[in-house]
């Protein structure tokens, strides 16, 4: 990409789910102490076990607000944003384009914020227990390994 072109400077989310990652922040639990990018990552992760490959659906430009600056994001949620590109595009020339990597993981967290949600303050399961299940679960019917 060169200079001349246009590369996001933050990570997106709907103006609507602001108070769902503030919520998840202030309550006592497991995610009280998480950064906004952690959750952003648990989000898309929960996003692509709901939806899949390609079902994924674009947010209207005024429907959506900065969230995560993108200075601020770990190695660790960097490279899960890449893997996600990697999977959706079948192209590593995606690694490039931070622009399309970052739309690729906002409308995965977008889908997997209400579930996230959902999950974490339902009282009848263990927060760590569902994730960990959805993940091995995920892991498994790759056949990786």
């Amino acid at each position: 990409m060169t200079d001349d072109e246009k590369t996001k400077n933050r990570i997106f989310i709907r103006k609507k789910d602001r108070e769902i990652y503030q919520s998840i922040k202030t309550a006592n639990g497991i995610l009280s102490k998480a950064s906004n990018s952690e959750l952003f990552v648990m989000a898309m992760v929960l996003g692509f076990k709901e939806k899949g490959k390609g079902s994924l659906k674009n947010i209207s430009s005024d429907a959506n607000e900065g969230f995560i600056r993108i200075e601020s994001v770990d190695d660790d949620s960097w490279n899960m944003i890449k893997a996600f590109a990697l999977y959706e595009e079948e192209d590593v020339n995606v690694l490039g384009d931070i622009d399309k990597m970052l739309d690729i993981a906002e409308k995965y967290a977008n889908e997997g914020i209400k579930v996230l949600n959902k999950v974490y303050f339902d009282k009848d399961t263990d927060f760590t227990e569902v994730l960990e299940e959805k993940l091995i679960n995920e892991f498994d019917s790759h056949e990786i390994g």
